[in-house]
């Protein structure tokens, strides 16, 4: 049996960060957390940031510096700046 050369995890940059923890607020309350699912093949590049609740489909590329607050779809390559 051959192992497969291609392999449908995600490769994340060790210095993306994924928001999906609680977090607690200065009143000690917690904060609504919503999970975050990556899909199969996905690249996400270097500081990249994944808000709670997104979805990022199979095959997409995430750019360096993005935050994705919102969905990505399959085969997409994707990128949107956070203003500061």
């Amino acid at each position: 049996s051959r192992v497969p050369l291609y392999w449908p995890m995600p490769t994340i940059s060790p210095s993306a960060t994924a928001m999906s923890a609680v977090i607690r607020s200065e009143s000690d309350q917690p904060t609504k957390t919503s999970p975050v699912r990556i899909g199969g093949n996905v690249w996400l590049g270097a500081n990249v940031v994944v808000l709670k609740g997104v979805t990022i489909g199979d095959n997409a590329v995430v750019v360096a510096n993005s935050v994705v607050s919102k969905e990505v779809p399959a085969n997409t390559l994707f990128y949107e700046k956070h203003e500061r």
